[in-house]
């Protein structure tokens, strides 16, 4: 994460979804700087059919909770590709209300002071337009990043409330460790079951590699990301066929 504020000039990125997760964030836009706590009113937070976080205009008094984070025109070109802009998430630009950091931008991860009335700004938003029904089940590899993110959200400040009133409606509650653990694929269970059989059962519960732990995580990242660019290369594929087709 950038020490002091991201380079160039800066976009405020409101993000929803996985990109709580701040490792994640660090790996997608390395120049990012951390701002603040962040509120969407009038929207709605849901799992579209693609198994991902979204969110859409309502009239109903619903509200959408993130973190803001300032970032470079190289990490928003970055977040466009891991977004899939523009088939699987398009961009737009709402007045968001954000209470930012103690200490301003670049000063960590603490805890965001609620209790003010906040200040509005212009942020960008993703949104998918063409996927806006909730009531679909997340991806299993998505439920390990959202606990990641909520975690790091709850950290920063974000309600509890809502988090348990909204989020855990379609993301179930685990420890991002044992949502590791439950995407480690299956022959690898099957070698670590066969040397737990080599040692007693404490001893193994004891000496469960972290650096294994790291390696599943990092192999999640990036099949999600390889998942994500292939999804858009093909859509952009398909789209210079039918162009070509039909003589355009």
């Amino acid at each position: 994460m950038a020490s002091s504020s991201a380079a160039g000039n800066p976009t405020l990125y409101f993000a929803y979804g996985s990109n709580l997760w701040i490792a994640q964030m660090t790996r997608r836009c390395p120049d990012f700087c951390y701002v603040g706590v962040a509120c969407l009113r009038g929207y709605k937070w849901f799992i579209n059919e693609r198994g991902f976080a979204n969110i859409r205009e309502t009239t109903s008094p619903n509200a959408v909770w993130g973190l803001v984070f300032a970032i470079s025109p190289a990490d928003e070109a970055s977040l466009d590709r891991s977004e899939g802009v523009p088939w699987c998430y398009q961009k737009f630009t709402l007045k968001v209300v954000y209470w930012p950091i103690r200490g301003g931008a670049g000063a960590g991860m603490m805890p965001t002071d609620l209790r003010n009335e906040g200040t509005y700004a212009n942020m960008l938003v993703y949104i998918d337009k063409e996927r806006n029904l909730g009531r679909y089940k997340p991806r299993r590899e998505y439920v390990v990043r959202m606990n990641n993110g909520i975690a790091d959200a709850l950290k920063a400040g974000v309600p509890m409330r809502y988090v348990q009133k909204v989020l855990r409606k379609y993301i179930p509650e685990g420890s991002p460790e044992s949502g590791r653990q439950r995407v480690t694929p299956v022959r690898t269970q099957g070698r670590t079951q066969r040397r737990t059989q080599r040692v007693t059962p404490v001893r193994t519960q004891r000496v469960t590699p972290v650096r294994t732990q790291g390696r599943t995580q990092r192999r999640t990242q990036r099949v999600d990301d390889l998942e994500e660019r292939i999804e858009a290369e093909v859509r952009e594929f398909v789209k210079r066929l039918l162009d070509l087709a039909w003589g355009r």
